[in-house]
């Protein structure tokens, strides 16, 4: 099909979605019509067979796609403008099953981090620490320094640690939990409660109590688990103050 460009996107799943979608949309894909194989697919766009697969399954969750057993797969027989504009984001439907996975890998990962943070934290780490907590108002008045806190918060308790390979591995991760942040932080309700969160943790700390600061870790993933999987009052992402 000629109608195809190749994709040069780092995501690239999300471009062929983007391109097949903006094909149906131009009415050059129209219902019935059976799309290139997999292998096919990839020769167009210039990417692996994997990416095309993802794409696919998103757009078959999306009810744009229909796959036919041994016969292919077809734009399905639909209104699609309707499902196009009333349908829940498929690429948001993504990121929040990788936020979850993230959120079960670090399950496993923060608590022995504060573990060895009770053991190895000298006074001076943890004073540092309760500073950065001490004016978070003022962390939040801009959308940067609202994602920023939280990301401090963690590295600095992943330094504290003073396990190189545990900071090696939360700096990694940066990028997730500044895309978490972003996911929960936009509501001030959910501002507050991440706040008090981390004050649980930094004051079990301040006690070497280690086994209420694996607790409170536990109780702040679980709470960033349940509100990204259930978001409070969905209309207050569009909050801006």
């Amino acid at each position: 099909m000629p109608f195809f460009s190749e994709v040069r996107c780092q995501r690239i799943y999300e471009n062929i979605i983007f391109q097949i979608k903006e094909l149906i949309h131009e009415k050059k894909l129209r219902p019935g019509d059976r799309l290139p194989s997999e292998r096919t697919m990839a020769g167009y766009l210039g990417c692996s067979r994997t990416s095309v697969r993802e794409a696919f399954r998103v757009l078959e969750a999306d009810g744009l796609v229909v796959s036919r057993q041994g016969g292919g797969r077809f734009i399905q027989n639909s209104d699609q403008d309707m499902v196009m504009s009333y349908h829940l984001n498929s690429s948001d439907v993504i990121e929040k099953n990788a936020m979850l996975h993230f959120i079960e890998a670090r399950e496993a990962l923060e608590p022995k981090i504060v573990e060895l943070v009770c053991k190895r934290a000298t006074e001076q780490e943890l004073a540092a620490i309760k500073r950065d907590l001490e004016n978070p108002t003022a962390d939040f008045e801009t959308a940067g320094k609202k994602i920023e806190t939280p990301l401090n918060f963690h590295l600095s308790l992943a330094q504290a640690s003073h396990n190189f390979i545990l900071v090696s591995m939360m700096q990694a991760n940066a990028n997730l939990i500044c895309r978490i942040g972003k996911w929960t932080l936009f509501s001030r309700k959910r501002r507050a409660e991440d706040l008090q969160e981390h004050e649980a943790i930094l004051n079990a700390l301040l006690d070497r109590d280690t086994d209420l600061a694996v607790k409170a870790v536990g109780s702040h993933l679980s709470a960033l688990r349940r509100f990204i999987l259930i978001p409070e009052g969905g209309v207050e992402k569009n909050e801006t103050k």
